[in-house]
């Protein structure tokens, strides 16, 4: 086990409850080992990609300070940049220059998720199974937060055991304990995911079988008193902000600014919400047009440098991705977690193609 980096994750997923002091901690001893490799070694440990996203992700923010009207909240970019650019970039140079960090990885992302398991099934002995509930485990936690760190959890543990039983295992655990947080999002992506996951295309097949007919029973249904409500309210959310990203060229190509959304309509549930629980809505309203090519561009380059499916941390990855399509995604969510689990996805792509390039024949 790696003791760092099983403190990273649950230090990071109860920072809403602990705060950041932790998870600095270990980000800043993580920070000193990656330097001493660099200076010991005379080679720079880091991959490359953030000095080329970080000025240019710098320089939309410098233009939008010259439009943006609204106070804004400046940890925003600031927390984009730490789960896009640092965390990744650090977990990858730590488990490129040792590969016993990154088999200690693998073992620390299975007891992490064994432990947050046990840890939702003991809550719920004492708590029940309660859907209109909006917190998980702790009070400060809310559930659709809990929901994408446990999933990101999940993943990688479910595919890195060898047999198909104990995938299967891992996969029935999972999807038990996500029903019993009740983030339904989470419960049907996650679904999905593992079907596809462990049964490829017939596992696609599973899912589209089953989308299909609830997709077109849904569509006669989406009313505020349908079972499908809170649908219908991302689509209320997503239709103030582009209301408000098109109210200007200025908002259009620049944004409104970071932090400055907020829920106006007078709905219970929606009132006061700080995220429109889209990921990339969010990001053109705060960058614009301009931030949204960015970082949709970066993660472009991710999807065609490394893949979806060639590492276990790279699935989770993406599943929380999907997942903030319709949640709040990275900045008003868990995005510690899924951070390590790219650094790591991106290490082992790496690792593997250094390997193979170095073997007979090749």
């Amino acid at each position: 086990m790696n003791p760092s980096l099983f403190l990273y994750l649950f230090a990071g997923a109860l920072v809403p409850s602990i705060g950041f002091a932790a998870v600095s901690a270990v980000v800043g001893y993580w920070v000193v080992l990656v330097s001493r490799h660099s200076i010991v070694e005379g080679r720079l440990w880091l991959p490359h990609y953030p000095q080329v996203l970080v000025p240019l992700f710098l320089v939309v923010v410098a233009l939008g300070m010259l439009t943006w009207q609204r106070p804004v909240d400046f940890k925003d970019p600031l927390a984009l940049m730490l789960f896009f650019a640092v965390l990744p970039a650090l977990v990858c140079a730590l488990a490129l220059r040792d590969d016993g960090w990154m088999d200690a990885a693998r073992r620390t992302f299975f007891l992490a998720f064994v432990v947050a398991s046990a840890a939702i099934i003991v809550w719920t002995l004492f708590a029940g199974v309660d859907w209109q509930r909006n917190y998980a485990l702790l009070r400060t936690l809310h559930k659709n937060a809990v929901g994408p760190d446990y999933e990101v959890l999940l993943i990688p543990a479910m595919l890195d055991q060898h047999t198909r039983g104990r995938r299967l295992l891992c996969a029935a655990v999972g999807l038990v304990c996500l029903v019993l947080v009740g983030s339904k999002t989470a419960i049907v992506l996650t679904t999905a995911a593992v079907a596809i996951l462990l049964f490829r295309w017939l596992g696609v097949a599973a899912v589209v079988l089953a989308a299909v007919p609830v997709v077109a029973m849904s569509l006669g249904s989406l009313t505020l008193e349908s079972p499908l409500r809170n649908a219908v309210l991302r689509f209320v959310l997503w239709a103030q902000a582009w209301d408000e990203i098109t109210a200007s060229p200025t908002h259009l190509w620049l944004g409104v600014g970071p932090g400055t959304f907020t829920a106006l309509v007078d709905l219970p549930g929606l009132v006061g919400l700080d995220s429109p629980h889209n990921m990339l809505v969010g990001w053109w309203h705060s960058y614009g047009l301009l931030g949204l090519l960015l970082l949709t561009g970066f993660l472009g380059w991710l999807l065609r440098r490394f893949g979806v499916t060639t590492s276990p941390f790279l699935a989770a990855f993406w599943l929380f991705n999907l997942h903030a399509l319709f949640d709040v995604g990275w900045v008003k969510g868990a995005g510690f977690v899924a951070s390590a689990a790219l650094g790591l996805g991106m290490a082992d792509v790496a690792r593997r193609e250094r390997v193979s390039l170095s073997s007979p024949g090749m």
